[in-house]
């Protein structure tokens, strides 16, 4: 909802509300109006969303300054508050490398924000720029105080006091929470899901060879050469790692230039690049962690920071270039040591450090995969990582996501993870930007809109522009190999195992399985067995129940009327007419709900295939409430005590023929028709919202059992299809006096049973097995072991 106009009163300090949280103290509340602002927010800063210009924004600036007494900090949170257009909604957003936020990124993100019509806001958790500034509060001694302010302390509060002010500020809290951001951003938003579910909706060179830049470069295009055609399609990217296994050896010696100058692929470069690809590693061989994957660029020359950066002189003479995050890391806070010589690090002083930290800081980590109550509140999480990301590795990202999925099996219900080929470090790289994720998630919060897939868009090494879908992981895009390789209608989604292979919309993939499963299973069975009942006529009399008046050809003389039924064809057009118009309603409502109202589906329609326990569940219940409202729509609208209109067109119709073929179950006038058949199996479907294959399941066991209980045949095997057949031939042939609903439950509670009851068929079954004749035998023979083991006993008791 949009907001009017907030009276500039507003934006004074004396106006705005104090936050409360245990265990802070406010020291100051500033707010000055901010006129006219102006700026141009690139794609490459604007992590989630895109590029934005914002012109002549007004908005109220308040910056919250408080501290945790005895802890010996102070924390600003920044917030910016729109004056003119604000939509209801909170965006927090975060920071990078070392710095929690309120910095140049920070502000980027909060300008779109603001001109989007958000609150935003931002915290510095009481630290500078430079972690060496605050990083240790002696030599060797880490401030813990400020290590989980940045950690997570200061993120909660983030939420708190943005959520205050915003109630403040326009009188209502936000309708919606988001937390956005890319890097560390990325790990501040996976902490507050972990943590406070309620807060919003380095390898090192082991070997001394230090190549140049241009050679790693040369050894990664390589390395995209050779693996671009893996997906079908070469356009510069690396789009399955999982087929990429590109070795460098391969091409030691092969001729590259560097600035002008020709060079040779050497052997050390390429086990530098190997080394590199792989992680750290132990001492005995085993994976520390993942290494940036092929593709990524590791000299830095593209992208600043990377992991396998050099600096070479005018002589040719190279040294390592460490990456400041990483080396940051391993002095400040592990070996707490400003002064540490990285340079002269061995592989087991690494080792050692690698381990030393997590052993520390695992209060810090953000790996725990038990995100139930955050989910369970309604929580959900949108990411994307780059699969040629330099500094933090992409198999870290599914490695989490799988760890959710095994604790949370339906987490792709609350939880979507995008991997983005030949995307670097949030942006950058020779893949597309992610730029509607954050617009993907608000609708999935707000609507229920499930991001099936994102639209990405980038210009390949020939300068052609291309558009492509990516789907959420671990499904994968595929190539259709038929359409033009630019477009990103020629890709699908597609992937093995616990997911299902779409590759159409899922409106046209409901429909076209709705129909499907009505031509499998009532049609084509039904159009057989009209052939057998007009061709072999003799053979079909003797198992129709009402033998020769129940052929097809000969049906609809009422018992009342003297007037014929309906010829056969009439019969078979009205059905299929009936069935066609089901599904129409069906696609109708899902068109209105998803493309006119921008709500969620009526169906759920996910890649993630529902597990066993819930699809069973769920048909189950179905079918218990079609059972309940088949049986009281059929009683009491469609034959009531005293004739309607509706009764009346359903006694025209339906039972105009008193010897039921399998077309009949699909005959009757439309309305009744979607009264007794549509309703009852769709409403429970759309009330419990459950998954397309569920549904498609639970329609093809129903029309199944409509078209064999309506063929009049007598050889249904089964107590519940023979029964159930019974009823139907007797719910015909006495014109609607009972037996208003298929399984019979409902007609055996209410007495409305014509003929044998489901207690009569369950009866027949069990004496047709000799259920109670071997109950009882099987009774003897326990009485008659027990008999003999107590003997036995007694004799060597005797002994």
């Amino acid at each position: 909802m949009a907001f009017s106009n907030v009276s500039t009163l507003s934006c004074f300090p004396q106006a705005i509300t104090t936050p409360t949280i245990f265990g802070t103290e406010f020291l100051n509340i500033s707010a000055f109006l901010v006129s006219n602002y102006s700026v141009e927010v690139t794609q490459d800063y604007n992590y989630n969303h895109g590029p934005f210009s914002l012109k002549n924004a007004d908005f109220c600036n308040i910056t919250v300054t408080y501290t945790h007494p005895g802890e010996n900090d102070t924390i600003n949170v920044e917030a910016w508050l729109p004056m003119d257009n604000y939509n209801g909604r909170l965006q927090a957003v975060g920071g990078g490398g070392f710095v929690a936020g309120r910095f140049y990124l920070s502000y980027q993100q909060m300008a779109a924000a603001i001109g989007e019509g958000y609150a935003t806001l931002s915290t510095d958790a009481g630290l500078g720029a430079n972690p060496e500034d605050w990083a240790q509060v002696s030599p060797g001694n880490v401030n813990q105080y400020l290590l989980n302010d940045l950690a997570s302390v200061s993120l909660n509060e983030q939420a708190i006091i943005g959520k205050s002010l915003v109630q403040s500020f326009y009188g209502q809290p936000p309708e919606f929470s988001y937390f956005s951001g890319c890097s560390q951003a990325g790990r501040q938003g996976l902490m507050l899901a972990q943590r406070y579910p309620d807060a919003y909706d380095v390898v090192m060179n082991i070997m001394g060879k230090y190549p140049e830049a241009c050679e790693l470069d040369a050894i990664t295009a390589a390395a995209i050469s050779a693996c671009d055609p893996d997906d079908g399609v070469v356009d510069g990217l690396i789009s399955d790692m999982a087929k990429c296994n590109f070795d460098p050896i391969t091409i030691v010696g092969t001729k590259f230039n560097c600035s002008g100058v020709e060079k040779q692929i050497s052997v050390d470069a390429a086990m530098v690049a190997n080394a590199t690809w792989a992680g750290p590693q132990s001492l005995n061989g085993s994976s520390l962690w993942y290494g940036p994957n092929r593709g990524a660029n590791l000299s830095g020359n593209l992208t600043t920071l990377a992991v396998a950066t050099t600096q070479c002189s005018n002589n040719g003479t190279c040294v390592g270039k460490p990456n400041y995050l990483g080396a940051d890391w391993l002095s400040l806070f592990v070996e707490k040591n400003p002064g540490y010589d990285l340079a002269n690090m061995t592989q087991k002083d690494y080792v050692d450090l690698f381990l030393a930290g997590i052993d520390e800081y695992s209060h810090i980590a953000t790996d725990n995969p038990d995100l139930r109550e955050y989910f369970a509140r309604g929580g959900k999480i949108l990411g994307y990582h780059g699969l040629s990301d330099q500094l933090i590795p992409a198999g870290g990202s599914a490695l989490y996501y799988d760890a959710v999925t095994s604790l949370i099996p339906d987490v792709h219900d609350h939880y979507r993870h995008f991997e983005v080929p030949g995307l670097g470090h949030c942006s950058g790289g020779q893949g597309g930007n992610p730029t509607t994720t954050f617009d993907a998630l608000r609708a999935w919060v707000e609507n229920g809109t499930v991001p099936e897939t994102l639209p990405i868009s980038f210009v390949d090494q020939k300068g052609v522009s291309n558009d492509r879908i990516l789907c959420p992981y671990p499904t994968k895009q595929q190539y259709d190999k038929v359409g033009d390789s630019t477009s990103a209608a020629s890709f699908n989604l597609y992937a093995k195992g616990g997911t299902l292979v779409i590759s159409q919309p899922p409106l046209k993939v409901e429909v076209v399985g709705t129909l499907a499963i009505r031509a499998l299973f009532f049609l084509l069975p039904s159009t057989l067995f009209l052939i057998f009942d007009s061709v072999i006529p003799s053979l079909a009399v003797g198992i129709k129940t009402q033998g020769e008046s129940a052929l097809p050809t000969r049906t609809g003389n009422s018992r009342r009327s003297k007037k014929a039924g309906p010829i056969w064809y009439r019969v078979v057009a009205l059905s299929i007419f009936n069935v066609l118009l089901s599904v129409g309603i069906q696609a109708a409502v899902e068109t209105l709900l998803i493309e006119v109202l921008n709500v969620r589906s009526a169906l759920q329609v996910t890649t993630t295939l529902p597990m066993p326990w819930s699809i069973a569940k769920h048909v189950v219940r179905t079918l218990f409430l079609r059972e309940v409202l088949q049986y009281y729509i059929h009683r009491f609208i469609l034959h009531p005590a005293k004739p309607t209109t509706l009764s009346r067109l359903h006694s025209t119709h339906f039972h105009s023929i008193t010897a039921p073929y399998s077309f009949t179950a699909h005959y009757d006038h439309p309305i009744p028709y979607l009264l007794y058949r549509f309703l009852p199996i769709y409403l429970p479907s759309v009330i419990f919202r459950t998954h397309l294959l569920t549904y498609l399941l639970t329609l093809s066991v129903v029309t199944l059992e409509e078209t064999l209980t309506s063929s009049g045949y007598s050889v249904i095997p089964g107590i519940m299809l023979g029964g159930m057949a019974r009823r139907q031939v007797s719910h015909s042939a006495s014109r609607g006096k009972g037996n208003f609903a298929p399984l019979g439950v409902m007609d055996w509670v209410h007495g409305t049973s014509v003929g044998a009851d489901v207690v009569d068929d369950i009866g027949e079954e069990a004496e047709k097995h000799r259920v109670g004749e071997r109950s009882g035998e099987a009774i003897e023979g326990v009485k008659e072991s027990g008999r003999r083991g107590l003997r036995g006993w007694n004799s060597r008791k005797k002994k």
